[in-house]
């Protein structure tokens, strides 16, 4: 890189402004390894890719040497040519992606102001990111992409952290040159700390899961029992009054009805106005997206909980880009919907109308991989106002790319996953019945695909093994994805496009 007098003098008349961007990517796209696609201007500063031997470093030049402050790496004043200008190249490091999101925007995640968003999780990331095929298979869709999305529980499971998952998708953004605005979503996020650290690692979106706060054993406690934790829930009989008045009466609830709801999801509401009122202290100025989780409980969120939740948030100043109720119907991981379609449509019907009347905000799908029955009710039905996410299904597009290219490695992560079923099933709602799925070693390529795609059970017992198989097999598996990095993204496109049709009624 920089090598000769004539590509020195190209990328000085670049940062002079003398040659347009797609002249400057036509003229040195791919010499000494460049990748043309990653090629940006901003603020005085060009940025650019270059990759020797699968090795990837960052360059940024400037005709102003201060400007470089910030990058670490090796620096270089860059003369043989009619002026002096400067570079440093750096190593993709947390630094070094902290500072590109600060220099070079289209890199860094925004705060979303769009209709409609859909997340794309990615759980294996490092030198395999799933991020190119989201951005292939959503970038003409009209959906915003929410390109970085992890929980704390996943990143527990597969030994990340936020920092990560954030600088795997800013590299990818950059390198891909992707333009558009995309978000960061710090999901089900439980703990104050959790939020602090998402904050500093730069996220945008951040889904507050109060699930820990629900009382689930409202539902059927005595009215006697209900009455007391009602009580308990106001330091004044008059506030308590106020807020049975509030809603008794709406939605069809009667008195006991606003009571029930009120000892259920109370303290998780005044957990999440905790979690607001600390996120505004945190972004301040800079603002944030705000969802509110409220799927991970026993029962379907009836029309009086959603209102009252929703409610008891906006009166204390929240701002909800997204509410994330638990529709009727069951909504397992990596298969489609099961339950009644009718059901469903009467449920997302109910929430839809209560989220246009109480602070047009959208609704949110979670555990939304795969939930094609329903994809093209909950689209019509929302008049296309929603936020989804997926994750776990771009996981079992990688261990489809490992059946295709590498049959042993695919049996020996499928052998791992049954033995370790009944561990990982812990953690999840799921109906899979292990002795459904075949025996890896009568597996071929063909077969396995197959299996992988059609068969509820193989999704399921891979799909919740997630963490064990990378934290056994993690550099494996990615090395083989980044050694078929075209199958990757093609597999994504095709999956999660299936998905974005659906939504969108194509």
């Amino acid at each position: 890189m920089l090598k000769t007098k004539e590509h020195k003098t190209i990328l000085l008349d670049a940062l002079k402004g003398k040659i347009t961007l797609q002249a400057l990517k036509e003229k040195i796209g791919g010499d000494y390894g460049t990748i043309s696609s990653s090629i940006s201007l901003e603020g005085g500063l060009l940025f650019m890719l270059a990759e020797t031997d699968n090795e990837p470093s960052l360059i940024v030049l400037s005709m102003n040497e201060s400007a470089l402050k910030g990058f670490s790496g090796e620096s270089m004043r860059v003369d043989g040519c009619k002026e002096i200008f400067y570079a440093v190249f750096c190593s993709l490091t947390h630094q070094n992606a902290l500072r590109l999101r600060e220099t070079l925007s289209r890199t860094a995640p925004s705060v979303l102001d769009c209709k409609e968003s859909f997340g794309t999780g990615d759980r294996i990331g490092g030198i395999a990111p799933a991020t190119p095929g989201h951005i292939g298979a959503l970038e003409n869709s009209g959906l915003t992409p929410v390109l970085a999305q992890q929980s704390v529980r996943e990143n527990h499971k597969t030994g990340r952290t936020f920092e990560q998952v954030l600088d795997d998708v800013t590299w990818v953004v950059f390198r891909t040159g992707y333009f558009k605005s995309w978000g960061a979503d710090a999901d089900h996020l439980k703990h104050i700390e959790d939020i602090e650290e998402a904050v500093r690692a730069g996220f945008t979106m951040f889904t507050i899961d109060p699930s820990d706060e629900i009382d689930n054993t409202a539902d059927s406690d005595s009215e006697t029992d209900l009455k007391q934790k009602f009580r308990d829930l106001f330091d004044d009989s008059n506030d308590a009054e106020k807020f049975i008045a509030r809603y008794e009466g709406r939605d069809g609830a009667d008195r006991t009805t606003v009571v029930r709801s009120a000892v259920k999801y109370l303290k998780a509401v005044r957990h999440a106005i905790k979690a607001y009122k600390r996120l505004e202290e945190l972004r301040g100025s800079s603002g944030f997206n705000f969802e509110l989780s409220i799927d991970e409980t026993a029962t379907t969120t009836g029309a009086i909980d959603h209102r009252i939740i929703a409610t008891e948030c906006i009166r204390e100043g929240i701002k909800l880009y997204s509410l994330a109720p638990r529709y009727a119907g069951a909504f397992e991981k990596g298969i489609d919907y099961k339950g009644s379609i009718d059901n469903f449509r009467e449920s997302i019907t109910a929430h839809a109308k209560l989220a246009r009347e109480l602070g047009d905000y959208r609704l949110s799908l979670h555990s939304g991989s795969d939930k094609f029955s329903i994809y093209p009710i909950f689209g019509e039905v929302t008049d296309g106002f929603y936020h989804v996410k997926t994750a776990g299904t771009s996981y079992l597009e990688a261990i489809k790319v490992t059946a295709a290219t590498d049959i042993e490695f695919f049996r020996r992560i499928l052998s791992v996953s049954l033995e370790t079923f009944e561990e990982n099933a812990a953690s999840y709602e799921i109906s899979a019945n292990p002795g459904n799925v075949p025996d890896p070693a009568s597996l071929d390529s063909n077969e396995a695909i197959r299996q992988i795609t059609e068969n509820p059970d193989v999704r399921q017992v891979l799909h919740i093994a997630f963490g064990v198989v990378l934290k056994q097999m993690g550099d494996e598996l990615r090395s083989l994805l980044r050694n078929n990095s075209d199958i990757y993204r093609d597999y994504l496109v095709k999956h999660i496009g299936r998905h974005v049709r659906l939504l969108k009624g194509m």
